[in-house]
């Protein structure tokens, strides 16, 4: 049973990604074979430094995803991050899901921190609904690192609160502040923080205040960055006073 439900998820995980990314990733080189060692290595070290370069176009990125996918040539795990990671800073989000798709396929176990970077260019690419897709693969069918579960922690949950503030789905913002608190996993400031900008852009002063309160009652104290939005939430509720007092905290 357990391997149908981590059979369902990759399968609707892949489902995503191709529809997202641009291009199909083949899965072999021209030749059928995979390329000699040597070679593996020094092409591995030559895309990296090109991903790295910040003179590097974005249809060279492109370019150089395509030919480490279809190769599968980053059979280290750390090259492998460093590669996902580097292409997300560079704001290619179809190309660090090309990586992280291909990550899967070579076998490489994730870590927790490999789906907060994956949620990350779903972010970048606003698509909050891959994003949850993911929190919701932590939760309820968690993959295996050294034969155990892997655990949501609260990086996972804020990726996916920033997620969607930035498309513009508060009330999918509080409903993962709600996952939180039913999971044990104890927002901190950042993603309180994440949580009322979202109720912010959805001009939802209510829900919103509502945070804070939540906030103040588990002993999260806010700071100046959670009072300028609550002051920018109440002003698009027209609620001065309330403003005004957030202002004099």
């Amino acid at each position: 049973m357990k391997a149908t439900r981590c059979h369902r998820w990759q399968m609707w995980i892949g489902l995503l990604l191709a529809a997202i990314v641009c291009q199909p990733v083949r899965r072999v080189g021209q030749d059928g074979n995979r390329p000699e060692l040597a070679c593996l290595l020094m092409d591995v070290s030559q895309f990296l430094q090109k991903l790295k370069d910040w003179k590097t176009s974005r249809a060279e990125i492109s370019s150089v995803v395509e030919q480490l996918c279809k190769d599968h040539l980053l059979e280290d795990p750390t090259d492998c991050r460093t590669a996902i990671k580097t292409v997300v800073t560079r704001s290619a989000w179809r190309e660090a899901l090309s990586l992280w798709d291909d990550m899967q396929f070579i076998g490489h176990q994730p870590q927790e921190s490999d789906f907060v970077t994956a949620i990350n260019a779903f972010a970048k690419g606003g698509c909050w609904n891959g994003a949850l897709m993911l929190v919701s693969r932590l939760r309820f069918d968690p993959p295996t690192r050294f034969e155990q579960p892997l655990k949501i922690n609260e990086k996972v949950y804020t990726a996916a609160i920033s997620a969607c503030r930035l498309a513009g789905v508060w009330q999918q913002a509080v409903q993962l502040l709600e996952d939180m608190e039913a999971d044990i996993v104890a927002p901190d400031l950042i993603a309180y923080n994440a949580v009322i900008s979202a109720c912010e852009k959805g001009r939802e002063s209510e829900s919103a205040v509502k945070v804070l309160n939540e906030m103040l009652h588990w002993q999260v104290f806010p700071d100046r960055i959670t009072y300028s939005t609550l002051i920018s939430a109440c002003g698009w509720g027209k609620q001065w006073p309330r403003a005004l007092s957030y202002f004099e905290s």
